[in-house]
Parts: structure tokens; C-alpha cells; sequence
């Protein structure tokens, strides 16, 4: 318990299985001015604040932390904020807790004055506000990510201020009153969620989720944020690859990979049957997170035509890249896969060559791919990137027939 007048910062710890039978507060009771950082409050159960209850005249400031299956009888599963309370959470992910009483809150409850900030709220329950329930008092909502409430909606009440760039997935009287297109807020759509990882545990955002990139760099920017995320990566980043860099809603920025594929030849598009030429494919990484493969899988796949021998492969101008790259032609097909463990691109920089000598042994178009196949960075899909449309390749190479010059007799 913190007493009223004290202050307690809390850091980098574990709160878990606490358990007040009657009272409220199982991880923390909170009268004074409590500072939570990297914390995870796991499992509490009280009749109100599962994690921390947040009492009149006190002061709770959440930061990059996590509320996971805690349970309150009453209301306010993972946080109870009374009257007379203030309430700031940032960077901060609420996931699977739970109220069974008529308060409401599975996530949190508030009846104080309550700021919530890139954060996310996702698989929380209650009879009335799954996510947040707004009893009271004042709360404002900033490029928040609330979904996936098993019950009771996720977020009831009446919310004050400027509320913007938030996606909750339910919509009406479940969205506190928030319109679809309004102050930026994206409501009645799935976030596109990964798996819960990380401690303090998170939630990363697939590709494609309609999170990415669509808060406020203004908010980010501004305390309590301060262009920080739960999972350690700065805010701003580009993470739908429109080479524009805008902050994620919700407690996690997201960062991948982006791999392109490019072919070229060193003939201008033409040789002379009986000639050869180099054919050269550049894979390179302009993503702003690593792209890594693990042992065996295949970095590019080239299938190419008919019509030409195909020398040795090589690769060269390696890069920002670790790891053993092979590459080897079999069947007229081009294949680049690591070599005895896990191939790193660098994020931005990573990149590397693949050169082969082409001999054709027809004249006409030689196109490649070849028809019904493909010139394709990572063709597996081993790996989630933020623009998957960027990573064939294709050339072409016309093969002229001999010029034979006979010499002008005249008699």
C-alpha cells in the first residue's frame, strides 16, 4: 500500500497471484503517487483492482507495463481509478482480465480523472465495459487500440475532450460514442493482431492491421509517450513501407522487413546468338527491421527460360549481411538459400548480388521469368514484411541471329 503523501516507483518487476479477499488492490493500493514502469501484474484478485487500485488523492502513472488475468468481484479487473483519483497510462497492455460485478471495467474502471494513451486493450470481459468502463469522472483516449472484448463491449461511457486516433473494433454505445472517421478514430474494425509475446507481454500488429501508421506523431511525440512503445522500438517508424514514418496505435510500433528483387543484364538488352552475357539479381532489404532467415529456408527463387546454358552462380557485394548465402541453377531454376545457419539483411542496408553467365543457344526473346514461374525475393513468404508487392523481378534479353557479311566480287 502506498500511504497518502508518499511516492513509490515501481520498475522492472513482476506482481503476480496477489489476493485480497473483501479489499481492493491486490498488486498495489494506491493513495499517494505511485509510478509503475515495466511492470507486469499477473493474476490478482480483489474485489476492486485485480492489478492496483488507485484511490481518492492518489496519483498513478502507468508506462510500458502489462495487466494479464487479473479479476476483480466488483469492478476493474486489471485497474479501479475512484474519485477524486488520476489516472495516466501509456504504452501499457491490457489483456485478459476480467469483472464478473455490476461496475463494469474488465480492463479498467474509472470514476477519477483518466488519460489512456497508446495503449492496447484486447480479450478483456466484464458486464459492461469489457475493455474500459467510464463510470465517471473525466477520460480521454489517444491513439488507443481497444478489441476483442469477450463480453460487455469494449469501452462504455461517456468519454470528455479530445479523443482521436483510436481503433475499437465494436462500434455505437461499445466505442464510448466515437465515429468511424472522426478525429482520425478507426471504429468497427479488427486490429489484425499477433500473439501476445514479450515481457512485459504485448501484442505485435500483423501486416496490414489498420493500426499501422494511422495515430498521431503529435501524441507520440508529447508526454507521456515521448515517441516511446512497449516493445523498445522508437516512434515514428514507416511500418506500411509509404517511406512515411507515423506512429502506431496502440502500446507497439511496428517494424518489418521489406525485400526487393532486381534484374539486370550488361548486354543493354541484346546479344548476338553465339555471345554470352551476365545476368545479375540484387536483393536488398529497405526495410527498417532486420530480414532474417533461418537454416534452409530460401532467400530467391529464379526460374529461368529455356533457350540458354546457365554458368555457376555467385554471389557477390554483399551488404549488412551475416550469414552463408548458397545459390545454385538446377533445372533451369536459380536457387538462394542460407548456408549452415541463419542469413541476416540488415534493416535499410542489407543487400546483396547473385551473377550468372547466360550462353543462349536460340535466337528470339529470352524472358524471364520463365512463363509460369517466378523471379521472387523470399517466394516461400517465410517472412511477414510491409510490402509484399515489390519482390519479383524480370528482364528481358533479345537474342539477334549471326550477321554473316559476304565480300563484293565484281568481274
Amino acid at each position: 500500500m502506498v500511504d497518502s503523501g508518499a511516492v513509490l516507483t515501481l520498475r522492472n518487476l513482476t506482481i503476480t497471484n496477489g489476493k485480497i479477499i473483501g479489499g481492493d488492490g491486490a498488486g498495489v493500493a494506491n493513495f499517494g503517487t505511485l509510478i509503475v514502469d515495466r511492470m507486469t501484474f499477473a493474476n490478482g484478485n480483489a474485489a476492486a483492482g485485480g492489478g492496483i487500485a488507485n484511490f481518492s488523492g492518489g496519483s498513478l502513472q502507468v508506462s510500458r507495463s502489462a495487466f494479464t488475468g487479473n479479476s476483480a468481484t466488483n469492478g476493474g479487473g486489471g485497474i479501479a481509478n475512484y474519485g477524486g483519483a488520476t489516472l495516466s497510462v501509456a504504452n501499457t497492455t491490457f489483456s485478459a482480465n476480467s469483472t464478473a460485478g455490476s461496475s463494469g471495467g474488465g480492463g479498467l474502471w474509472n470514476n477519477g480523472g483518466l488519460d489512456v494513451t497508446n495503449s492496447t486493450f484486447t480479450a478483456n470481459s466484464a458486464n459492461n465495459g469489457g475493455g474500459i468502463r467510464i463510470a465517471g469522472g473525466s477520460a480521454t483516449l489517444k491513439n488507443t487500440l481497444i478489441a476483442n472484448s469477450t463480453s460487455g463491449g469494449d469501452c462504455v461511457g461517456t468519454l470528455s475532450g479530445t479523443n482521436n486516433n483510436n481503433l475499437i473494433k465494436d462500434s455505437g454505445t461499445n466505442a464510448c460514442g466515437l465515429t468511424n472517421g472522426t478525429d482520425g478514430n478507426i471504429i468497427g474494425f479488427d486490429p489484425n493482431l499477433g500473439a501476445l509475446t514479450g515481457s512485459p507481454a504485448y501484442f505485435p500488429l500483423n501486416p496490414g492491421s489498420p493500426a499501422i501508421d494511422a495515430g498521431d506523431n503529435a501524441t507520440c511525440a508529447a508526454a507521456p509517450v515521448n515517441n516511446q512503445s512497449q516493445n523498445g522500438v522508437t516512434r515514428p517508424q514507416d511500418g506500411d513501407g509509404n517511406s512515411t514514418a507515423i506512429c502506431d496505435i496502440g502500446s507497439y510500433e511496428a517494424i518489418f522487413p521489406d525485400l526487393t528483387a532486381t534484374k539486370s543484364n550488361n548486354v543493354s538488352g541484346a546479344v548476338t546468338l553465339g555471345n554470352s552475357f551476365t545476368w545479375k539479381v540484387k536483393v536488398a532489404n529497405i526495410g527498417t527491421a532486420n530480414a532474417t532467415f533461418t537454416s534452409g529456408q530460401t532467400i530467391l527463387r529464379d526460374d529461368l527460360p529455356g533457350g540458354a546454358t546457365y554458368g555457376a552462380p555467385t554471389v557477390q557485394n554483399p551488404v549488412n549481411v551475416s550469414g552463408s548465402i548458397g545459390c545454385t541453377i538446377a533445372s533451369n531454376v536459380l536457387t538462394c538459400t542460407t548456408s549452415g545457419g541463419s542469413v541476416t539483411l540488415g534493416a535499410t542496408t542489407g543487400a546483396f548480388d547473385v551473377a550468372f553467365s547466360v550462353t543462349p543457344t536460340v535466337t528470339g526473346a529470352l524472358t524471364n521469368p520463365a512463363s509460369g514461374g517466378v523471379c521472387r525475393a523470399d517466394p516461400l513468404s517465410a517472412l511477414a514484411e510491409s510490402n509484399e508487392s515489390n519482390n519479383a523481378c524480370a528482364d528481358t534479353v533479345t537474342v539477334n541471329p549471326y550477321r554473316v557479311y559476304l565480300p563484293l566480287i565484281i568481274r
